[in-house]
């Protein structure tokens, strides 16, 4: 294994360790390092940015790794189960595979008559409309660019987002949150929205909103301060910059995962 871990690789660590509190020590631990040692032997030490993203696409997010080592346990398959570290949320679910499953359309025409996923009251978790995460949500929201026509921000953010300790309702296990929760939710509801709205707009041949859709992502990568969503970072290369080339399959791989991470489920 080489002695440097990758940008994409270190980028993916810290993703795990903000989803794998669950996993009692000390195989959390042993199973980071069997991932470490696993995803940069993979991608050796020539390979591009893209084909370092490719790789770990295909390996799966940190979400379903630990979905997969629980095996279910204490969790219903569905149910988001909502942990925050360094800025990042997740919600342990089941990632679509890029590489093995391209998600089939997601709408038919009647999502472009003004059907949409983001919405006021969308369908997901449990939402709340007071607390830290929420102010955080309202802030950012203001900062954001508008969303497609036909969607709306939802109101509220998803329940026990709020930074200090917290107790899974599920599990019973203690855990901490840190501020910024309701900055990463509202990031990702408009990411699902624009996300969608491509894809949508993609398979209709609806080629004016498509050309929109695609400016706004190009807009949000480039005003991005994370390494991951910025110019070259492992999203913009693995899922926006396909679209250049008319390949809508890594983003609509990635919009599953992407409403999700917002507390949305898309049917």
């Amino acid at each position: 294994m080489t002695t440097t871990v990758r940008a994409e690789v270190a980028e993916y660590l810290r993703r795990f360790d903000a989803v794998s509190a669950a996993i009692p020590e000390p195989r959390r631990s042993e199973l980071r390092a069997e991932i470490q040692e696993h995803l940069t032997d993979s991608i050796g030490d020539s390979a591009g940015t893209e084909e370092a993203s490719l790789v770990i696409l295909e390996f799966g997010s940190p979400d379903e790794i630990v979905e997969t080592e629980l095996d279910g346990a204490s969790t219903k398959r569905g149910t988001p189960r909502w942990v925050l570290r360094a800025g990042a949320i997740a919600i342990v679910a089941a990632l679509v595979i890029f590489g093995i499953t391209q998600l089939p359309r997601l709408f038919e025409s009647a999502a472009l008559a003004g059907g949409a996923v983001v919405t006021a009251h969308p369908v997901g978790v449990e939402r709340v409309t007071t607390g830290r995460a929420y102010a955080e949500y309202q802030q950012e929201i203001t900062k954001l660019s508008a969303l497609p026509e036909g969607s709306a921000w939802p109101e509220g953010v998803p329940a026990g987002l709020d930074a200090g300790a917290t107790v899974d309702s599920t599990t019973g296990e203690v855990g901490v949150l840190e501020a910024g929760a309701g900055q990463v939710a509202a990031r990702f509801t408009w990411l699902c929205a624009w996300e969608n709205e491509a894809v949508i707009a993609h398979d209709h041949s609806a080629d004016d909103r498509l050309v929109a859709a695609i400016a706004e992502l190009k807009a949000f990568v480039a005003a991005a301060t994370t390494e991951s969503w910025g110019p070259g970072g492992s999203w913009t290369s693995a899922v926006l910059t396909p679209t250049d080339y008319d390949n809508f399959g890594p983003i609509r791989s990635d919009v599953a995962e992407s409403c999700m991470q917002a507390g949305i489920t898309i049917h």
